[in-house]
């Protein structure tokens, strides 16, 4: 039987391989390389997915346990390249946490989870196809991808939700929703530079936490440079780390012939609109550098103001909830990135790219055709990519089978849920529609962020728990 120290093991072993999305050869190679280690089959698809089987011929029929072996890295220092950042793991007080970086919690542990299990020689155990997808944080390319004839199973245990106790059922579909604006560019001379910058906005997850309904750092800055729009000259703005990442900071360089007057304009413009967000939001400062005289490629004023009424009329965060419960999520957008400074390549454009989330395609489609036509009366340009479906709710021999197995070792029922976040879940389901499909997971909360932590009693119940759920599929 294998414990939980395996599994952590495994966890801290892997944390040293870079592999943030998009840069997971790694980590794949650590995968197959695990596979050969252990004598288990293996196969890389064209996706570049990694499947392991284990097979225990006296109870062959596999159960799928599924994770992807990408992470959103981001990290407090803004110089670090997470791309090649091995992680500095802290175990302290009953948790897990990285140095001034995200854990990779989201989704290591399932895969850390999965790799022991694979491990596992109890006979008990039913035979396991372990599957590791790749790049699901920037759009789910890997489960897209998947070649279902890879795997026989008809049961399937997903393992990157982040609340022990809770079984997932359902959750939402979604799509990127990106706006191009196209300013005139002015050459301005010698005016002062102002720095602005906001740091402190508590972000998250733009799925699982916008029910917090918390600032959001891009328009936070926006709105406090609205009311000195006619006295600056936007020479760059920028923010956003990931899609579905409310972003925490947000930059802006300004031109100005009244630095002073202008930054104390800003100052209590700032601090106004922070006075809605207290609750969520208590450490949102903002920081202003004041440079030398220079001259620069600006947004013309005029388009600032037109840039500005545009990005204020798309729906940000919360748009619609459940009549009966606010803190349940129908549909939602993130305002993730934002991009803009004079290129010398002539691309002069202002880049806002959203993730939109709904737990109703309909309800989605919806959302996105207004949000179409929104931008384009607001003078800019749409395009939308990434699409995902929700995964509907529907009967599940396992999902009963698994709350069984829950109360018989705990004493207590398990919680079915919804959650306002993409899983993979939707796709394997849309691919093979008989699939009886669950998600489950630790308490990891923090997740895209450097307050990431794992709760270690709680990843070691959970991995007991899975044994169990294992055992008792007939």
């Amino acid at each position: 039987m294998v414990s939980f120290d395996k599994v952590l093991d495994i966890f801290k072993e892997f944390s040293l391989i870079p592999h943030p999305s998009g840069h997971t050869d790694g980590i794949r190679e650590y995968l197959v390389s695990f596979a050969k280690m252990h004598n288990l089959a293996y196969k890389v698809d064209k996706a570049q997915n990694v499947i392991i089987y284990k097979n225990n011929p006296k109870k062959p029929t596999p159960i799928i346990i599924q994770s992807h072996m990408d992470m959103v890295g981001v990290a407090d220092d803004p110089s670090i390249d997470m791309t090649h950042h091995v992680l500095h793991l802290i175990e302290k007080d009953g948790f897990l946490t990285a140095d001034g970086t995200s854990l990779g919690g989201d989704d290591g542990i399932g895969v850390a989870y999965t790799l022991a299990l694979l491990t596992d020689n109890d006979e008990a155990l039913p035979s396991i196809e372990g599957v590791f997808t790749v790049d699901e944080e920037t759009g789910m390319e890997g489960v897209i991808g998947f070649d279902m004839k890879n795997v026989k199973g008809k049961a399937l245990i997903n393992i990157d939700s982040e609340e022990e106790g809770e079984i997932l059922s359902s959750s939402a579909g979604g799509a990127h929703f990106d706006v191009t604006f196209e300013p005139f560019v002015d050459e301005v001379k010698n005016l002062t530079s102002l720095v602005v910058e906001i740091s402190g906005i508590t972000g998250g997850h733009s799925g699982s936490e916008i029910y917090k309904r918390g600032a959001n750092a891009i328009l936070s800055l926006l709105m406090a440079l609205k009311p000195v729009s006619s006295k600056i000259h936007i020479l760059s703005l920028e923010s956003g780390s990931a899609y579905n990442v409310i972003p925490k900071t947000a930059k802006a360089v300004v031109l100005t012939d009244v630095p002073d007057e202008v930054q104390k304009t800003i100052l209590l413009a700032f601090n106004s609109y922070m006075e809605s967000y207290k609750k969520t939001d208590p450490n949102a400062t903002i920081k202003f550098t004041q440079g030398g005289k220079m001259s620069g490629l600006c947004m013309c004023q005029p388009c600032f103001d037109i840039f500005l009424n545009l990005a204020f009329s798309l729906p940000n965060s919360v748009i619609e909830a459940r009549s009966d419960n606010e803190n349940i999520v129908i549909t939602s957008r993130n305002t993730a990135f934002i991009k803009f400074s004079h290129e010398k390549n002539g691309d002069d454009k202002v880049r806002l790219l959203s993730s939109v989330r709904s737990n109703d395609d309909s309800k989605l489609e919806k959302t996105l055709e207004q949000l179409t036509a929104l931008t384009k009366s607001g003078r800019g340009k749409s395009d939308i990519n990434t699409r995902y479906p929700a995964w509907t709710y529907k009967k599940s021999p396992l999902r009963e089978n698994m709350k069984k197995v829950y109360k018989k070792m705990y004493g207590k029922e398990m919680k079915e849920v919804s959650i306002h976040a993409g899983l993979e879940c939707s796709y394997f389901l849309k691919k093979d529609p008989s699939l009886d499909v669950v998600s489950i997971g630790p308490n990891l909360s923090g997740v895209h962020t450097t307050a990431e932590k794992l709760d270690l009693a709680s990843a070691k119940r959970v991995f007991e728990y899975i044994r169990e759920v294992l055992i008792a599929q007939p």
